[in-house]
């Protein structure tokens, strides 16, 4: 079972202001980082670059591979069975990291619902919670 990488929260210290930390280029420098040391069709290989930025990709790229209906939190309909059917899909088509943008994610509420009503978002809530705590525990 993977971890977080917690490393780099031993460089922040109570007194740093973290709104000026280029994450970014962080994020940047740990897939260029992690993607060198990658190698796709080993046995023994496995991407360990941000997670997150994994699941933003899935999200905004389009591809021929899935059409999954996009909601939030990304996290509840991306699994590791679907990621890798889609990185393999891409890969096989020559085609990874080169799909189209997908348009701008609109969250819609469904007619009737109105912010001020109560709706069932505590269910809700602890249903996207129990589904991320189950992805994680498969990382």
């Amino acid at each position: 079972m993977g971890r977080c990488n917690l490393f780099p929260l031993s460089y922040i210290s109570r007194k740093t202001d973290i709104s000026n930390i280029d994450w970014c280029n962080y994020v940047l420098d740990c897939l260029v980082r992690t993607k060198n040391s990658y190698i796709p069709y080993s046995d023994n290989s496995f991407f360990v670059g941000p997670s997150a930025f994994l699941l933003f990709y899935t999200d905004n790229i389009r591809s021929e591979a899935l059409t999954l209906t996009r909601k939030r939190p990304t996290i509840c309909y991306w699994s590791s069975e679907k990621i890798r059917y889609r990185e393999t899909f891409e890969q096989e088509k020559g085609r990874f990291g080169l799909g189209e943008l997908n348009e701008e994610f609109v969250n819609e509420q469904d007619e009737g619902e109105t912010d001020l009503e109560d709706s069932d978002s505590d269910k809700d809530e602890d249903h996207f919670v129990e589904a991320y705590e189950s992805k994680i525990d498969g990382f």
